[in-house]
């Protein structure tokens, strides 16, 4: 409701009903999306609600700290509601599959697209679904099978394992599939998830509010081994869906122990498991 207050005392057409908004999906701090309609042919109404040059839209944003937000046309077709909802990703709307009976949707992505579609830590997907009432799943859309390993599993396909925020982790880091991660192995991982930790940049505000300086916030000894163990979780519950056979496929007869890091034999962490 104060986002929408906020909304209304900068857009005067949403006072006046040429404009409405229609939803609200928000995550305090973090980013929010609102899509909008208008009830004229005459009026574009994220054009309108941004403002020229992007003035209105930026006096919401400094009320709430630099919230992101993002404004969307709204639309009652699913499938373009959807792939608007979904943005910054770019995706085609004829590659979302929505079942309005279950509220339930599938969307292909291209493979550099996955990462803006799910955000950091899920916010961007947990948004999208708020705003469209619908349970989004996403996917790696191939263009050419030929080229794809048929034994591989996309990372994505452990999202329940590992939750939308270590996915978008790891597909930053460009492990994206169950090869990428077995071949790179803990120390991969690591670099990966450390990765996105050290990109947390600490601000320092002049009296305009502007950035003036910035730096790399320093990684703790304590947060290194926490994040070492999460690598070696997550190392092992991929290692977990193959047996020898199929690992030896997928890998090209890759000696398993190498490609661990660190000289980290494999067979350690899954004994550790049966421990």
């Amino acid at each position: 409701r104060f986002l929408y207050k906020l909304f209304e005392s900068e857009v005067p057409e949403i006072l006046d009903g040429l404009i409405v908004i229609k939803g609200i999906a928000r995550v305090p701090g973090e980013r929010a999306k609102v899509a909008v309609e208008s009830t004229s042919s005459r009026i574009d109404p994220v054009g309108a609600t941004v403002g020229y040059r992007g003035k209105r839209i930026q006096s919401i944003v400094k009320e709430l700290n630099n919230e992101n937000i993002d404004v969307i046309y709204y639309t009652d077709e699913p499938q373009v509601f959807i792939a608007r909802a979904l943005q910054p990703a770019k995706i085609d709307p004829m590659t979302v599959h929505a079942d309005m009976k279950t509220r339930k949707a599938r969307v292909m992505l291209k493979p550099d697209q996955i990462k803006y579609a799910i955000g950091k830590n899920g916010n961007n997907i947990h948004l999208a679904e708020k705003l469209t009432g619908y349970e989004i799943e996403v996917y790696r859309d191939v263009i050419d099978k030929s080229l794809e390993d048929p034994n591989d599993i996309d990372i994505i396909e452990f999202r329940e394992e590992f939750g939308d925020d270590m996915i978008y982790q790891l597909l930053d880091g460009g492990l994206d599939t169950a090869k990428k991660i077995l071949k790179g192995g803990v120390e991969k991982i690591e670099e990966a998830l450390l990765g996105t930790q050290k990109t947390d940049e600490l601000f320092i505000f002049n009296k305009t509010r502007k950035p003036v300086k910035s730096r790399e916030r320093r990684i703790t000894d304590d947060e290194k081994r926490y994040w070492k163990k999460i690598a070696e979780t997550i190392y092992r519950t991929v290692r977990e869906q193959f047996n020898d056979e199929d690992l030896k496929a997928l890998l090209d007869d890759s000696h398993e122990r190498s490609l661990m890091g660190d000289g980290i034999d494999p067979e350690e962490i899954r004994d550790e498991e049966t421990n």
